[in-house]
């Protein structure tokens, strides 16, 4: 993933407006793709591969506070945090 400036620029044009919205407001919605949760909250902490049924988990933050979100064909299914 481009960590570039202008690079995340264009990416964040090509969003629909909705989405572009969602972002603005720093709004976690289902069903969001892998990128605009990147361009959201940045590069997760770790990824991990589930099972074939359940894609992807994204950790962010340390383990007392953390937020998982997963993933199923590139679109967010689940996202729990922890305090």
């Amino acid at each position: 993933m481009t960590t570039d400036k202008s690079a995340l620029q264009r990416e964040f044009s090509e969003l629909l407006a909705e989405d572009q919205r969602n972002i603005r407001m720093f709004s976690v919605k289902l069903g969001m793709s892998t990128r605009e949760i990147r361009l959201l909250i940045g590069e997760p902490d770790e990824i991990r591969n589930g099972r074939p049924k359940h894609g992807l988990t994204w950790r962010y933050g340390p383990i007392n506070k953390q937020r998982l979100m997963n993933f199923e064909n590139d679109k967010l299914i689940s996202s729990v945090k922890f305090n």
